[in-house]
Order: structure tokens, then C-alpha cells, then sequence
């Protein structure tokens, strides 16, 4: 009995970090073998010059939207094909760890909470950029030239654009909210599981400054995540959260006009975080009373 324990608990804690780096791994062999094939194509249609030329002209057709296009739906593909398999194999067949449950109770509320959700997370992770930036510019920089690089900012590329508010929400949560969350949550306390998936959400990222206000983000999904038990409200949630800092971040006020009008707004964002909290507990048909998790 105790060395099954030990074993069903060891098999968690390494499915709470596998995912992130089958993820990775996914990442790298994508892009190695659409390099490969764009290489070939591109060698088929070369009309001469040199080693160099080539490999200039082949960086140049690997920056285009074509490529990225190519890129994230492959990638996107086999993620959530793999991750799908992982869950069939390790969750589904046991009931309480099925990410589907339909536990909505009144729909007003949970709509509510998630639109006062997307919102406020949007100024706490704004707000977390200007303090980490302030300490850090370099980091700063490096996140800025990522974002630029992507072409995600003030035009949107519409690739970029595709993937930032529909294939990486799927695909993140998935990854993070389904498998991440559903193995934490076998081994450790739920709240340790939600700190868990949202520190391996913001190390996926690769950069620090957006690493950091990401996990914040991952810790508020995770907890909805806990909540409803359903991986589809999740990915709406992400997506409105992405498709708003996308489109309409440059319309929200963020008070940096005056002390007092950045001061009313860092409060105003934290209260309608708690308020979106509150409506989103609410929205849930049976409110779980979890004694170690009731006050989370």
C-alpha cells in the first residue's frame, strides 16, 4: 500500500514537470523539420549564387508570415494531439479529474466574472511590467524586441495575431491548466498545485519580465481552472484575456497621469480582481468546501 502511494506520487511530480518540456521539445522539432522542408523547397526553385546568398534568402523566408503561419498550426496540432493522449491515458477515465464538468450554476455570474477578470489582470500584469521594467530594463528591452519580433503591438499581423488570441490559449491550457494542473493536483494541496502549473506557465515563456506577470495570470486561471473543473471556459477566459491586450490595451486608461489617478487605478484593477473572483465563484452550480482550499 505505501509503495504504491509512493509510486502513484512520484508518477505525479513527473507529470507535473513533463508536459512543459515535452512542449519544448515539440517546439524545437517543429521548427528544425519546417527549416528542413522550406530548405528543400527553396533549393528546388534556386536560380544560383552562393552559399551565403541561399542562406540569406532562406532566413528571409523563414521570417515571413508563411512560415509562422505553417508553424504555429503544426505546432499547435501536435501539442494538443499529444497532450490529448497524455489525458486520455493518465485522467479520463477518472471522473473528478475529467476536464470537462459541466459545474455552471448561474451563467450571469460566471460571464460577469470573466470579464472583470480579463480586464483587471490586464492593468496587474501592466502594472507588474512597469515595476519590473523600472528595476530591470534590460529585461525590459529583451521583452519589447520579443513582442516586436513577433508582430504583435500597435498594427497586429494577422498570423500573429491568429496565434496570440486562438492557438496559444488552446494549446497553453491544455498543456498547463489540463495536464499540469490535473497531475499537481494528485500529489500536492490544490493551492501548492496552482502556484505549481502557473511557476511551470511562466518559465515556458522564456523571458523574465513576461515569465513573472505571466505565472500571475496562470494562477488566476488555474484557481478558475479548480473552480469550474472544465479546460473549455479556461481557453474563452484566456482568449478574451490575449485578444484584449492584442487589441484594446492601448485604450485602457492605466493612470500614469498623476500619482493619485495610478494609485486609484492599481486599487480599482485589485478590487475588480476580487470582485471577478467572487462572481466567478458564484457562476459555479456547486461551490466546493474544501477546508484547506475554501479560502483560496
Amino acid at each position: 500500500m505505501v509503495q504504491n502511494e509512493l509510486k502513484r506520487k512520484e508518477t505525479g511530480f513527473k507529470w507535473v514537470i513533463l508536459p512543459t518540456l515535452i512542449t519544448f521539445g515539440i517546439q524545437i522539432l517543429v521548427t528544425f523539420f519546417l527549416v528542413e522542408l522550406f530548405a528543400i523547397i527553396l533549393m528546388g526553385k534556386y536560380t544560383g549564387g552562393t552559399y551565403t546568398d541561399f542562406m540569406n534568402e532562406l532566413f528571409g523566408v523563414i521570417s515571413e508570415d508563411t512560415f509562422n503561419l505553417v508553424f504555429y498550426i503544426v505546432y499547435g496540432a501536435i501539442t494538443v494531439s499529444v497532450m490529448l493522449v497524455i489525458y486520455k491515458k493518465l485522467f479520463a477515465s477518472t471522473p473528478e479529474d475529467r476536464w470537462t464538468q459541466n459545474k455552471f450554476g448561474n451563467i450571469v455570474f460566471t460571464i460577469l466574472g470573466m470579464l472583470l477578470f480579463s480586464i483587471a489582470l490586464q492593468y496587474i500584469c501592466q502594472y507588474v511590467f512597469i515595476v519590473i521594467a523600472g528595476l530591470f530594463p534590460e529585461w525590459a528591452a529583451e521583452y519589447n524586441a520579443l513582442i516586436e519580433q513577433s508582430g504583435i503591438g500597435t498594427e497586429n499581423s494577422p498570423v500573429a495575431l491568429l496565434y496570440s488570441v486562438i492557438i496559444a490559449p488552446i494549446v497553453e491550457e491544455i498543456v498547463f491548466r489540463g495536464v499540469t494542473f490535473s497531475a499537481a493536483r494528485k500529489v500536492m494541496p490544490v493551492n501548492v498545485a496552482i502556484i505549481m502549473q502557473a511557476v511551470m506557465f511562466g518559465l515556458f515563456h522564456m523571458n523574465p519580465i513576461q515569465g513573472i506577470f505571466v505565472a500571475i495570470l496562470g494562477a488566476g486561471l488555474g484557481y478558475v481552472m479548480y473552480l469550474y473543473d472544465n479546460i473549455l471556459i479556461v481557453i474563452v477566459l484566456h482568449i478574451l484575456f490575449n485578444f484584449i491586450g492584442s487589441c484594446l490595451s492601448q485604450y485602457l486608461p492605466i493612470g500614469n497621469s498623476s500619482v493619485f489617478t495610478l494609485f486609484l487605478c492599481v486599487l480599482g484593477s485589485l478590487v475588480a480582481a476580487y470582485a471577478s473572483f467572487i462572481c466567478l465563484k458564484k457562476g459555479v452550480a456547486v461551490v466546493k468546501k474544501d477546508t484547506e482550499n475554501d479560502d483560496i
